[in-house]
């Protein structure tokens, strides 16, 4: 009998030690105790980014009492960056905050619907009417096509599989992903950001789209370059598929040119955000919240001058095949807009 409760006390005291207990003040500050290249590697923002997005954010992220240790609103922040930064698992990004993984899980989606729902239209805008020249003068001087305000493209991220209507997620590349509709300046500046599910392709992502209900309605006088998996339309310029003269080169060479900004603005949010990378295991709303979460501190980097460092590069993912060009958008496209940009600007004057 004795030798019955010494093993029922030790197996109380083994299950004492494995538990895990965060003791935390309310003034913990772990950039105190971090250095500058820390503070950077571990959360992707220099110190004086994070306490400006800090302020933006801490009226809607703050809890009303203080009862039971309430996460601070800089503990929230860093448990999110942390997480958009590595990916990680909410376990892995807790232990270096004193944080218990279910406690990381609702700071994540807390400071994400503040960026995502409240911050965004202070960062993600399309040029003004007055800055439409400027936007323009600069594609211009970088590739020669003229009347640019934007270029634009579709990135798919990858999601975990829904456990409801997953079919409405699941891509032609063959996974579950939300599809981000990006438009882009030449500073790679997001100006417009819109989310759809995987199964919808870029030709309709783009029909369905605000931001051509805007050009449909007048608001813009300009044109978008995209890629061929877009239709050829009056305010969205798309390459020839088939180039039969000198003309039609330069064109797809001056477009191309044109189009860089956008594929070096999708590069450098999977660099800074690695969670876009490796695949977000949360439900489809909650994905959406962090993806526009990720494209808001995209722009409050930039607007910062917080940039990544020219050698701070990560290898191309699988997702990034070049896109198979589909003739069907080519067919019965509107090209008389783009014809009209050919002959006027890409052919001998002779």
């Amino acid at each position: 009998m004795t030798n019955v409760r010494r093993i029922i006390n030790l197996c109380r005291k083994r299950k004492i030690l494995r538990r895990k207990v965060f003791l935390r003040t309310p003034d913990f500050n772990p950039l105190d105790e971090l250095s500058d290249e820390e503070i950077f590697a571990r959360y992707r923002f220099r110190r004086e980014t994070i306490l400006f997005i800090l302020d933006l954010i801490d009226l809607h992220v703050r809890f009303a009492t203080a009862r039971s240790m309430a996460v601070s609103p800089l503990m929230q922040l860093l448990a999110a960056l942390n997480f958009y930064a590595t990916g990680a698992f909410w376990k892995t990004t807790g232990d270096s905050l004193k944080l218990s993984a279910a406690t990381v899980h609702r700071c994540v989606h807390r400071v994400s619907k503040a960026l995502s729902d409240v911050i965004d239209s202070m960062f993600i805008r399309f040029p003004t009417p007055n800055e439409l020249e400027t936007t323009k003068r600069s594609f211009y001087e970088k590739s020669g096509f003229p009347d640019v305000v934007g270029a634009i493209d579709v990135f798919c991220i990858r999601i975990v599989k829904p456990m409801q209507n997953d079919g409405e997620y699941f891509n032609r590349k063959g996974y579950h992903s939300y599809n981000l509709q990006v438009t882009c300046d030449t500073n790679t500046r997001i100006t417009s950001c819109e989310e759809r599910s995987g199964s919808v392709d870029d030709a309709t992502m783009f029909q369905e789209s605000e931001i051509r209900k805007i050009f449909e309605q007048g608001s813009f006088e300009g044109v978008l370059v995209g890629d061929s998996a877009f239709p050829c339309e009056k305010h969205l310029m798309v390459p020839y598929l088939e180039t039969d003269s000198e003309s039609h080169e330069r064109y797809n060479n001056a477009h191309s040119e044109a189009r860089e900004p956008i594929e070096q603005t999708f590069e450098l949010i999977k660099r800074r955000f690695a969670c876009l990378n490796s695949g977000l295991r949360v439900e489809p709303e909650k994905a959406r919240t962090i993806i526009r979460a990720c494209v808001v501190l995209h722009n409050i980097g930039l607007a910062r001058g917080d940039l990544l460092p020219a050698s701070d590069t990560d290898g191309d993912s699988e997702d990034d095949a070049e896109e198979i060009p589909d003739m069907a958008c080519e067919i019965g496209c509107d090209s008389k807009y783009r014809e009209q940009i050919r002959k006027k600007y890409f052919c001998d004057s002779s």
